[in-house]
């Protein structure tokens, strides 16, 4: 159906119509001369970008709701993404608590080490929510922001709160590494991880939970070390998260791509468990359920590095407010 503009309507052939609201859309290309410029003054070697100039990872996150409290959560959340290899962490705020706001206000301004959260505001309209009725309009959500990564983010993470994407190979100790040796090879538009779960009613990890700065900081990924037997291995679209390729993406799905770009890329690629998994720390009630291993990946490989970074912030936040930060409900964000 061909539309045509006259004055402040939109017509088609049939009929025309005031419209009811008005989306304002950015050029999405990557633009290397803005780029460079960026890149420039946020100190990014050429090593760390592609030809259009653009970092590898941005992290998308559902919308944040019910008036979002759980600071120490989010810390974590957002270090290990770092760690991981995550350039920039979009929040979207539908509802988050005065704590929160705090702390998102001290990472939008103090940059440390190129490490870039923003919080984007999500107000949704009774119209948004009968259209896109899944949690929070995160269909919506998560297709914006795969627009707003694409000209500056070659790739584009999706997860929730309570999932982090982990290389599990010992050759790829972040996404950097599977960027470069095995992104490449593939060349794939998506790229799919099995999720397993890390139940938080399970018992804290008898080691880790004798160090007194970890238990103090209240890490799931870093006590939580017990999971599934199983894992899910249904393939896309059943619980999997994904990383893109953001120019070869058209349109998401919460768990899936929905349409490639042109014949690029598609139709994605399940990552073997052996080079990466979707950890899932989720409460599920079900403490007198024991069919668990112990997995300690996360610890055993990250605890040095994660340990000082998630100290730091907590430090900074209690200087501020003289306090250190409450304990925290342990059942699931969503």
């Amino acid at each position: 159906m061909a539309l045509s503009v006259q004055g402040s309507t939109w017509c088609d052939s049939k009929r025309c119509e005031t419209p009811t609201n008005f989306l304002l859309v950015y050029n999405t290309r990557p633009g290397l001369v803005s780029n460079l410029k960026r890149n420039e003054d946020e100190r990014i070697f050429s090593n760390q970008v592609d030809p259009a100039g653009r970092r590898h990872f941005a992290v998308c996150v559902p919308p944040l709701h019910s008036e979002y409290d759980k600071p120490s959560e989010l810390i974590e959340f957002l270090e290990f993404n770092f760690v991981l290899g995550a350039s920039h962490v979009f929040l979207y705020n539908f509802s988050i608590g005065e704590t929160v706001r705090k702390l998102l206000e001290f990472y939008e301004r103090e940059t440390i080490r190129n490490r870039y959260v923003s919080l984007v505001e999500w107000p949704l309209t009774l119209a948004v929510k009968m259209l896109d009725t899944r949690n929070f309009a995160q269909v919506s959500q998560i297709n914006e922001c795969l627009l707003r990564s694409t000209s500056r983010y070659e790739y584009a993470v999706f997860t929730d709160l309570d999932e982090f994407i982990v290389p599990r190979s010992l050759e790829f100790h972040n996404w950097n590494y599977l960027y470069e040796n095995y992104f490449t090879k593939q060349n794939s538009a998506a790229y799919y991880f099995t999720n397993v779960f890390f139940k938080t009613e399970w018992p804290d990890d008898p080691i880790y939970s004798q160090n007194k700065t970890i238990k103090s900081l209240q890490s799931r990924i870093l006590l939580k070390t017990n999971r599934d037997e199983s894992l899910n291995l249904e393939g896309k679209g059943t619980r999997t998260k994904m990383i893109v390729k953001t120019e070869w993406v058209e349109k998401l799905d919460v768990q899936k791509v929905a349409d490639f770009t042109g014949n690029k890329g598609q139709p994605g690629f399940t990552v073997p468990v052996t080079v990466g998994l979707l950890h899932h720390y989720r409460f599920t009630s079900q403490p007198q359920d024991s069919n668990y291993i112990r997995d300690s990946f996360v610890p055993d490989h990250f605890a040095n590095e994660l340990i000082p970074r998630i100290s730091a912030v907590h430090e900074h936040i209690q200087k501020r407010t003289s306090k250190s930060l409450p304990p925290e409900d342990t059942s699931d964000f969503d």
